[in-house]
């Protein structure tokens, strides 16, 4: 499952999710889909220029990258929807309550696994975390290094398990 407190939701924020300490979270469907296009999303985030993702909502939801790892086998199936929330200025409360939602959505669709996207400039690595079905509570952390995903000049810079980096750049030109 791919989560985010970047602020992306689809146009018209019909979870009228807030731009700063934000109450609430959305879940949107990406079944079926191996792109988000801009014009289906807008960011509801005061904290940072939001223009390359308005672009391409993949810069912060990385649903492309995601889909050509899925396909060559290095993570399993991809989760059919995706969860965003804004993290700006979010006092503990919220974000604790937020967290125990999100948490429970998981278990109860089975997720297994969660990759979480920031707003900010690095992710440095992957921290999987496995689900207890049973309690929904995680049962291990995996800080995968070897898949590194880290935003920078508007491209989204992926290393592999192999060490090969790849870059979206801004202009949707394909992974090189």
């Amino acid at each position: 499952m791919l989560i985010t407190d970047g602020g992306l939701v689809p146009k018209g924020n019909p979870d009228r999710i807030e731009g700063t300490a934000a109450t609430r979270w959305g879940s949107y469907n990406i079944g079926g889909s191996d792109d988000l296009r801009g014009e289906d999303y807008e960011v509801s985030h005061g904290g940072y220029d939001t223009r390359f993702v308005q672009e391409d909502p993949d810069r912060l939801v990385p649903l492309d990258a995601m889909r050509e790892m899925e396909k060559n086998g290095v993570i399993g199936k991809l989760h059919d929807e995706f969860i965003s929330t804004c993290g700006r200025s979010n006092p503990l409360s919220n974000t604790r309550r937020l967290g125990r939602e999100i948490a429970e959505k998981a278990k109860r669709d089975g997720v297994d696994a969660i990759a979480m996207t920031p707003s900010g400039v690095w992710l440095s690595g992957l921290s999987l975390q496995r689900i207890d079905p049973i309690t929904g509570k995680p049962v291990g952390t995996l800080q995968q290094t070897g898949i590194t995903l880290a935003y920078g000049s508007g491209s989204l810079w992926v290393t592999d398990i192999l060490g090969r980096i790849l870059r979206i750049d801004p202009q949707r030109a394909t992974a090189r």
